[in-house]
């Protein structure tokens, strides 16, 4: 069956093989094609989910002089660390912070030919990862199509509504314009971060 093959990748001779033997010749081009629209969609999502987790983590470390570029993700060096970093959310006061030791980030990349800016934060245990399709930081943004992660809720009904304005230090001020429930959880319209750019 599919899913007895599922996590190998759909070009493999082994996989045909099995395909040939538990399939019409007729489906076998079509479950060779969802399989590898899984495999490459499932493998988007992991390199963007292990950008934002790993980023948001290392931005505020300021234990070593080493590892510069890991600890200070497109900063020359441990002292460039942005000490105007901010979050600010009005229904989870609990989660604010400020200061260089602040762990937000906002970047932009392509990945397998799609452009995404993604934004995270993280403070203790608490993490928020916004992700949607972009070529490009925008001053604005108004969609339905983002996704969306708070402590592991994902499911929302609102928009992404947003403004990202750049900072003479090299930061972004992104405040919230409208409202996005997400479980227990809602960002405010008015809600800011201001987060170190990657």
């Amino acid at each position: 069956m599919l899913h007895q093959i599922i996590n190998q990748k759909p070009k493999d001779p082994e996989i045909k093989l099995i395909l040939y033997i538990k399939f019409p010749i007729i489906e076998i081009e079509k479950a060779l094609k969802k399989l590898e629209k899984f495999y490459i969609t499932m493998k988007k999502l992991t390199y963007i989910i292990i950008l934002l987790s790993t980023m948001a983590l290392s931005c505020g470390d300021n234990s070593t002089k080493t590892d510069v570029a890991y600890t200070d993700p497109g900063f020359d060096s441990k002292e460039n660390v942005k000490d105007t970093k901010q979050a600010n959310f009005a229904n989870m006061p609990t989660q604010n912070s400020s200061g260089a030791s602040c762990n937000a980030i906002i970047f932009q990349k392509n990945i397998d030919g799609k452009d995404y800016v993604a934004i995270g934060y993280k403070k203790n245990s608490f993490y928020l990862k916004i992700y949607w399709e972009d070529s490009s930081i925008p001053s604005s943004v108004d969609t339905p199509n983002f996704n969306i992660n708070i402590n592991g809720s994902t499911s929302t009904s609102d928009s992404l509504k947003l403004t990202a304005q750049p900072q003479s230090d090299g930061t972004y001020l992104i405040t919230f314009t409208g409202d996005i429930s997400v479980g227990a959880y809602t960002i405010a319209s008015g809600d800011t971060i201001r987060a170190a750019k990657y």
